[in-house]
């Protein structure tokens, strides 16, 4: 008889099907990586989205709470928020006045120099705003002193 060599496996053929598997698991764990690394990129862009968010909240509070200083100066020239500084409510939110820097009355013009320091948190994201200025004290304002003049030289977020 003679022997048929179609029959025979040979060795050749178990290598093929090593390679086939060998082949599909590596294709698989590239394209896991790639997924994984695309979900990653998202999560991080939307957390970004957020942040940027979140400090566009923080910097609008601080800056109510610098119009708000502003406006207590307006009615109170001597104004100062204490040691501490004062919390003020905006809206379900809060900032602090921390600081109102008043400068010696000018003897002549009766301006004196301002600075007020304010800062506001939103979803751990602060902002300090500065504001830079001048009042004219309403003792010396004729026709409507509860109006005094307030002039803003700097408007800095630090």
């Amino acid at each position: 008889m003679k022997s048929n060599c179609l029959n025979k496996p040979s060795i050749n053929s178990h290598h093929g099907g090593f390679v086939a598997i060998l082949s599909v698991i590596v294709v698989s764990i590239i394209l896991l990586g790639s997924a994984v690394a695309r979900g990653t990129s998202q999560f991080y862009a939307r957390s970004n989205g957020l942040n940027k968010e979140s400090k566009s909240e923080s910097r609008a509070l601080a800056s109510s709470c610098a119009y708000f200083a502003l406006e207590k100066i307006r009615y109170d020239f001597s104004y100062s928020p204490g040691i501490g500084g004062e919390v003020v409510m905006v809206g379900s939110d809060t900032c602090t006045i921390l600081s109102v820097k008043n400068d010696p009355e000018d003897a002549v013009t009766h301006n004196r120099d301002i600075t007020i320091v304010t800062k506001a948190g939103v979803r751990g994201t602060f902002t300090v705003v500065e504001v830079k200025g001048g009042v004219h004290n309403p003792a010396y304002i004729q026709g409507n002193p509860s109006n005094p003049r307030i002039i803003i030289d700097a408007w800095i977020e630090l």
